[in-house]
């Protein structure tokens, strides 16, 4: 219940997501469940503040929209992964909170620098009890049909046959003819609907390769559409924490 009055303060209307990530069971899921970016974000406020949870996570969040220049600005829970949690910031924005220092370096190199297939990134600080605050453009999700798929496709683009000659292949892996005959059946649609899709996840490796940024956690999760465009988002890297030091401290 603690989590539920700490939401109140953000107008949540719904319980039905957070819920959802709170009482996800670990063992439901193969390597990460929703509750746990919720317990990572709150469990490293509540080390750093013997304030109720409630009262300091309004603080935190005021802190943060001043220094994206977003002051009264409304915010909405939306949803938690592994690393953190994620909040839409009036209507456009997303403000998302993460333990994951690879996170946050690699929003901060992309700010300002419009790659193709890529959400836009507008700014980064670091928190004082070692989380770090994103600030980036919102996309749509995908439907639970396109997750489907996208899923297949990213399964095939990704076998072992592609994972062992990737460094020689690169991007000339192409799917072969049966294996998209194959998930067009299971999906019960056409082999061209399914070109279409696979044409928009290779637009994703082709931009992200080309301006080197990793797609080492690229899934239907943190993918969504910007316009018509498929686009990645939450993107993951290995980090230390020198790679860290440009980052403005709140």
């Amino acid at each position: 219940m603690i989590y539920l009055q700490l939401f109140e303060e953000f107008k949540i209307k719904k319980f039905k997501k957070i819920w959802h990530s709170l009482d996800a069971n670990e063992d439901d899921y193969a390597d990460w469940y929703p509750g746990a970016g919720v317990g990572k974000v709150t469990g490293a406020i509540q080390r750093k503040s013997d304030n109720p949870l409630k009262k300091t996570f309004k603080k935190l969040m005021k802190r943060i929209l001043d220094s994206f220049n977003l002051p009264d600005t409304e915010v909405r829970y939306l949803n938690a992964g592994q690393y953190g949690m994620a909040f839409l910031v009036g209507g456009d924005k997303i403000i998302k909170i993460t333990s994951d220092q690879g996170e946050a370096k690699i929003a901060k190199s992309l700010i300002n620098r419009n790659i193709p297939k890529c959400v836009e990134y507008y700014d980064v600080v670091k928190l004082k009890n070692g989380l770090f605050a994103i600030l980036m453009q919102k996309a749509d999700p995908l439907t639970q049909e396109e997750e489907d798929l996208i899923s297949d496709l990213i399964d095939n683009f990704n076998d072992e046959d592609y994972a062992k000659n990737a460094a020689k292949r690169g991007l000339k892996h192409h799917y072969s003819k049966g294996s998209l005959e194959d998930i067009a059946e299971n999906h019960g649609i056409t082999i061209d609907n399914v070109k279409e899709y696979a044409k928009k996840l290779r637009a994703i490796y082709k931009s992200f390769k080309k301006h080197k940024i990793s797609t080492q956690d690229l899934h239907t999760g943190n993918m969504g559409y910007v316009g018509d465009d498929l686009v990645h988002f939450d993107i993951m890297s290995n980090t230390s924490p020198s790679d860290l030091s440009k980052i403005t401290k709140l």
